[in-house]
């Protein structure tokens, strides 16, 4: 059974912080910068992208849900570098 998107974005915390520490230990990553691959998308599930003003949903028809802000702040500060342990290809540091 598929939760649905509006549960699991009521499940996160209410805070940006509170959110990187929930999914850091669901051990959830994603790219930065990228709507269908951000943290937020990957725990929302297949066929999500994200943005910080909205979710799309992709089914049979394209859905948009609003964004919490407590989800907006976090995917600025994520897409920012902010959170470096949910990147889930971090850039190499330089020798």
């Amino acid at each position: 059974m598929r939760i649905p998107i509006q549960q699991k974005l009521a499940d996160l915390p209410t805070t940006s912080d509170g959110i990187a520490i929930k999914l850091a230990e669901l051990g959830i990553q994603g790219r930065r910068g990228s709507s269908w691959k951000c943290p937020i998308a990957q725990y929302l599930g297949d066929g999500v992208a994200v943005r910080p003003d909205k979710i799309v949903l992709d089914s049979d028809k394209w859905i948009c849900l609003p964004v919490p802000e407590p989800v907006s702040e976090f995917i600025g500060k994520f897409d920012a570098g902010e959170y470096p342990e949910l990147v889930e290809f971090p850039v190499p540091t330089p020798f």
